[in-house]
């Protein structure tokens, strides 16, 4: 009994509008800072190194970023009510789930190598869209090809009628030619 109640509070708490969040994505995360009497949004741009405790309540995200030479790191709990939203800038995906290696690269290759990978996914998605173009072709060329069958067995009959009407020439020739040489001996 306690356990259905406590989900049902849980499910109350949980954000629905959170974009799909991969580790290796670059986020801007708004987050809501009281000072004193006034509250306002600041905003924290990074790279996603770390999605940890799954898609609940505790779900968390460790962005990172570079500030003067200095990598600065922050944990947002997802679901946590100060976040007021989470931007995808620029999606990038990542081969592992946690990208801690980041910490011992210098920025200019973390930039290099997050280009990379990037390029790598956007030519796998046009071998995607030409495959899928191709596939949608087909049926076009399936029915070209039986235009060309038909075609061709068009033309073999044309052939087949012209050879019948040369050979029939042929014999006419053969017999006038025949006509010809029965005359010459008499």
């Amino acid at each position: 009994m306690t356990h259905l109640l406590v989900q049902k509070i849980n499910k109350k708490q949980e954000k629905t509008n959170i974009p799909p969040i991969r580790t290796g994505n670059k986020v801007k995360v708004y987050q809501k800072i009281k000072e004193g009497d006034k509250e306002k949004v600041q905003m924290f741009e990074g790279i996603v190194i770390a999605k940890k405790h799954g898609k609940g309540l505790q779900a968390t995200i460790t962005v990172r970023k570079v500030i003067g030479g200095i990598g600065v790191e922050r944990i947002f709990p997802i679901h946590s009510p100060t976040i007021e939203k989470i931007e995808i800038v620029s999606p990038n995906i990542a081969k592992r789930s946690k990208i801690y290696y980041i910490r011992e690269i210098s920025p200019k290759r973390v930039k290099e190598k997050l280009r990379r990978k990037k390029n790598i996914i956007l030519e796998e998605a046009a071998v995607q869209e030409i495959t899928e173009e191709l596939k949608e072709e087909q049926p076009t060329k399936e029915k070209s090809t039986e235009n060309q069958q038909k075609e061709s067995q068009q033309i073999q009959q044309q052939t087949t009628t012209n050879q019948n009407g040369q050979q029939e020439q042929n014999q006419k020739g053969d017999s006038k030619t025949e006509n010809n040489s029965t005359q010459e001996n008499k």
